[in-house]
């Protein structure tokens, strides 16, 4: 990733980036480079953006995931872009990457540490 600061540009690797400032759901847009605007394209296939959002609240189609809950409301239903879903956008989110054998077993866990 590049960050600009006015004329001073530094090149820095992330494993993950979350920018979550503004309204304006396909800000994202524009930073697309060639590269990833050609497979973000292919992963709309045509279609509206709002239509191909996945149940972990990313693009359906589109390798590495980019998870955009503002635009949720079509496929996932309303109350994603703003915080009155947190904790159920947050586990639609974190469950691509963790891992739940057994959620009873969590639940059950939980109750025997209250």
């Amino acid at each position: 990733m590049t960050i600009a600061y006015d004329d001073e540009r530094e090149r820095v690797a992330y494993d993950a980036v979350v920018v979550a400032i503004g309204f304006d759901g396909r800000w994202f847009e524009t930073l697309l480079g060639e590269e990833a605007s050609g497979r973000y394209r292919d992963a709309l296939g045509g279609g509206e953006l709002e239509g191909v959002i996945d149940v972990d609240l990313s693009v359906a189609g589109l390798a590495p995931p980019l998870h955009l809950p503002v635009m949720a409301g079509l496929a996932q239903g309303p109350g994603f872009p703003n915080l009155s879903c947190l904790g159920l956008l947050s586990d639609r989110v974190l469950r691509r990457y963790v891992a739940v054998n057994d959620a009873g077993a969590l639940v059950t866990e939980r109750r025997r540490r209250a």
